[in-house]
Parts: structure tokens; C-alpha cells; sequence
């Protein structure tokens, strides 16, 4: 039996479910983890800012998600994204290897 190929192997071994559960996990990351990290590190770098709070940039991500904002849409998919850019850099490392 001749060696499957990478789509096949994808299609035998992984399929869509697990692909659709990296991508719910890298996008609640995104929309869960992402705005604590900002709100934190914007406060160890700059300092407090009046009127701003965790729940507050949390809003303000959600709310940009309904408006379009590029901004917000690259912080809730930006972990799978760049899970993604991983995934296919190892792939592309592996196919070189071999």
C-alpha cells in the first residue's frame, strides 16, 4: 500500500472535528484570554488610565467585533492564526527534512 499523502493523512488521522475544536479553543483565547493580557500589560507598561478597567476592555473588544474593527478582529483570532502560521512552518520544515 502506497503512503497517503498529506490531505489523506489529514482526512484519516485528525478530520474536521479536531480542527473545529483547535478553532474554538484558539478563538475563546483570543476573546477570553487576550483582553486580561492587554488590560495587564498596559497597565505594568503605562500605567493607569482614568476610567479604564478590565471590563471595560473587554467591552471595548466586543464591541469592536460588531463594528468591524480590524483591531478586535485580530485580537480574538490571533492565537489561531498564529497556531496556524506553526502548524504550516512545521509541516513546510518536515517536507524539507524528509
Amino acid at each position: 500500500m502506497a503512503k497517503p499523502t498529506r490531505i489523506e493523512h489529514f482526512h484519516t488521522s485528525r478530520g474536521p472535528k479536531r480542527e473545529a475544536a483547535i478553532a474554538v479553543i484558539g478563538v475563546a483565547a483570543g476573546a477570553l484570554v487576550l483582553p486580561s493580557l492587554i488590560y495587564l500589560c498596559g497597565i505594568a507598561f503605562l500605567g493607569r488610565f482614568d476610567g479604564s478597567g478590565l471590563g471595560r476592555t473587554y467591552a471595548t473588544v466586543l464591541f469592536g467585533l460588531a463594528q468591524g474593527s480590524l483591531a478586535s478582529w485580530c485580537v480574538v483570532l490571533g492565537p489561531y492564526v498564529l497556531f496556524q502560521f506553526f502548524r504550516g512552518v512545521y509541516a513546510w520544515w518536515c517536507m524539507r527534512a524528509a
